[in-house]
């Protein structure tokens, strides 16, 4: 999985889903760098379906709930996911903070 293709379809689904003004005052550039940093390290840690399966769990957030999921709510659904494949996310690990 590449996470730049992952990312841009995040943003097309922000782009879609939130409203102009909601995009104009989010920190999506801030969240957007957190939600890199999760899939890299979901793939680093469980491959690259787990980065897969997490990229599609921020998508359908924002598109469900029209609203971005919080760094640390992407952190932990990242960890999950991690986990539910068998892999260990230690305490070190940007996940596992």
């Amino acid at each position: 999985m590449d996470v730049n293709d992952a990312l841009r379809e995040i943003d097309a689904a922000k782009d879609g889903a939130l409203t102009e003004a909601a995009r104009r005052k989010s920190q999506y550039d801030h969240r957007r760098q957190a939600y890199k940093k999760a899939l890299r390290e979901a793939r680093a840690i469980a491959g690259d379906d787990a980065a897969r399966e997490l990229a599609d769990w921020i998508e359908a957030t924002i598109r469900d709930e029209k609203q971005l999921p919080r760094a640390r709510e992407v952190r932990q659904k990242g960890a999950d996911i991690c986990r539910d494949r068998g892999k260990e996310v230690s305490t070190g690990s940007w996940l596992g903070a």
